[in-house]
């Protein structure tokens, strides 16, 4: 009888070891599988943090026209408009707009030297933009380009450029308020424009935009 309590308590324990082995695997698996769902819906929400962050820019360029400029050979300023797009909405737009005046007709202002009076501004108003052109400095008319779209690094250069208009010096030739300009629309590569070597006054730069595709017909405000 004693062997036979024995033999029974043996089993017992023998019962109740693998009863806590099972569950314990089972529980082993379960927390296997809970981590790896976590895991999983880690990945899908970094995913979709990276697809909500993901921006695309269109970009509308502008030349802008003051008569009569020095000489009567007219005067350029430049601007462009930057939307920024998350999937198909909109989530900003700003436009930046600039020149280098030189209103005193210095003939050269040497680098580094404010002399040119060179200025650069932004706002998300077009009409603001507009108004600013006209009533502060005299512009009387302006072409837009088409939109296009362009990197954030091209609008960052453009914007560079821009920035430093006041410190860029000025010459009659090679470095006046239409090579500014100018440069700042060569920079973003939406639409091209007549080149200032075959256009050496502002009145025939903004007059032969007229011959290519995208732009608007010449406006006056």
């Amino acid at each position: 009888m004693k062997n036979l309590k024995n033999i029974l308590s043996v089993a017992v324990v023998m019962m109740t070891l693998t009863f806590t082995s099972c569950s314990s695997d089972d529980q082993s698996i379960t927390e296997l599988e809970d981590f790896n769902q976590g895991q999983t819906n880690n990945v899908d929400v970094e995913v979709d943090e990276k697809a909500a962050t993901f921006l695309d820019y269109q970009v509308r360029e502008w030349a802008l026209h003051r008569t009569p400029g020095p000489f009567n050979m007219g005067h350029s300023g430049v601007a462009f408009e930057v939307i920024t797009y998350r999937g198909n909405q909109e989530v900003a737009r700003r436009f930046h707009y600039g020149a280098v005046e030189n209103s005193g007709g210095s003939f050269s202002v040497p680098a580094g030297n404010e002399g040119n009076e060179g200025w650069y501004a932004t706002t998300t108003s077009e009409q603001v933009m507009l108004d600013f052109f006209k009533n502060v400095y005299g512009y009387n008319s302006y072409r837009y380009s088409t939109y296009g779209k362009v990197s954030k690094s091209t609008i960052d250069r453009a914007i560079g450029i821009m920035e430093n208009f006041r410190t860029r010096g000025y010459n009659a030739v090679g470095n006046n308020c239409l090579n500014a300009a100018w440069d700042v629309l060569n920079a973003l590569p939406v639409l091209s424009e007549p080149r200032p070597v075959f256009n050496i006054t502002p009145n025939s730069w903004i007059n032969n935009f007229t011959a290519i595709k995208g732009w608007s017909a010449r406006t006056n405000f």
